[in-house]
């Protein structure tokens, strides 16, 4: 994995969350570590604190691009809520809608904006621009809406005739529900044989299943992460009574659920990685948001965590390597650090040895728990 691949966001494949059921749909996304090293700020930020410094700011704007990457809009609810408590008429988070869901106002101008052309672009801008204009309100509002809608109407664009990819539909809610359904029905089967599409091939029923065998090996507990609860894949197969084959395959269909890609190891320590071993590879949040921070401000030296291996010169004075690659190489991060501690295994140090060439107050159990890790996520991607 290269520099530039480390510092991507893992983005879920469009319409992924579209293939599970809505209660799924949260519960893959409540365990996602993007989700629970940002919602709080995503939520700060969208309620719009107004004591909040620029860079507070900025950062909240960053999350939610990441959170955008995995499906999550508008504001995030706490991981800690049970489905159940999303779904009375006072909570309706936008990502938990179903296949069929009310599209937003919001949606429907990103939509115009991603899809029209320049000019298109332009005057429907315009007409916007003028129905809001400071004299609007000494006329009839009925008369100009009536004026702005039939310019709209007359004014000829392929581009604004044109259907989007993600077809919208009016539903008549005076018919009866009979009739909506077999109106929507014949609208699917259309759209899907003119786009090419079959049905979803996800095995809903068993991703229960999947998240329970998840759950215990990551701790997964009460909406967070707890390492004090976590089994390994030997204890895992006993507590359930399945082969070992069984639940490593169980936890692989698990993760992608979850990420939205096929299991590796490289790639949960991409995602999972800060989350879990942040004091020792980096803070998630800062980690999580670099990317989108990076290409919303100017370049600037990107701070490194002092939290690897430091080594002993000559003179036996400590000389951080975290410290050397981050003068001679900006782009150093949590994989440059976890390679340095991968290799310091491999040559046979001890979790106190290791521990105490980190930085300060480092955990010897923390080492530990990265070992095992390394060791669990090697038998996870065994066939």
């Amino acid at each position: 994995m290269s520099d530039d691949e480390s510092e991507k966001i893992v983005r879920r494949p469009q319409g992924q969350l579209h293939d599970f059921p809505v209660e799924i749909r949260w519960e893959v996304t409540r365990r996602h570590p993007y989700y629970l090293a940002l919602w709080e700020e995503v939520r700060r930020y969208l309620r719009g604190q107004k004591d909040d410094p620029p860079e507070r700011t900025l950062f909240g704007y960053a999350a939610t691009f990441v959170l955008g990457a995995i499906g999550v809009r508008g504001e995030p609810p706490d991981p800690a809520t049970p489905f159940e408590e999303l779904t009375g008429p006072d909570h309706d988070p936008s990502f938990l809608s179903a296949s069929v869901q009310p599209l937003t106002l919001r949606s429907t101008v990103e939509m115009l904006l991603v899809n029209l052309p320049p000019a298109d672009r332009a005057f429907v801008g315009a007409i916007l621009l003028n129905s809001g204009t400071a004299d609007y309100d000494r006329e009839s509002n009925a008369d100009r809406r009536s004026i702005e809608v039939d310019e709209l109407r007359r004014t000829p664009s392929a581009a604004l005739d044109q259907v989007p990819v993600a077809p919208l539909f009016y539903f008549h809610l005076g018919a009866s529900q009979r009739s909506l359904v077999r109106d929507a029905q014949d609208q699917i089967r259309r759209w899907k044989a003119k786009r090419g599409l079959g049905s979803s091939k996800v095995q809903t029923a068993k991703l229960t299943e999947h998240l329970r065998v998840w759950d215990l090996r990551e701790g997964w507990v009460d909406g967070r992460y707890d390492a004090a609860r976590e089994l390994a894949f030997d204890a895992v197969a006993r507590r359930l009574r399945q082969p070992l084959s069984t639940i490593t395959n169980r936890y692989r269909a698990a993760f992608e659920a979850v990420v939205g890609q096929p299991f590796k190891p490289a790639l949960w320590w991409q995602v999972f990685g800060p989350l879990k071993f942040g004091s020792l590879l980096g803070d998630a949040k800062t980690l999580d948001t670099a990317s989108h921070r990076h290409r919303l401000t100017s370049p600037v030296r990107r701070p490194v965590p002092d939290s690897v291996v430091s080594g002993v010169n000559a003179e036996g004075e400590s000389n951080s390597i975290v410290e050397g690659a981050a003068i001679t190489n900006p782009d150093f991060d949590f994989n440059d650090m976890r390679m340095t501690l991968d290799d310091l295994i491999v040559r046979g140090l001890s979790d106190d040895d290791i521990a105490r060439r980190c930085h300060e107050g480092c955990d010897p159990k923390l080492i530990a728990q990265y070992r095992s890790m390394s060791a669990e996520l090697k038998k996870a991607a065994q066939p």
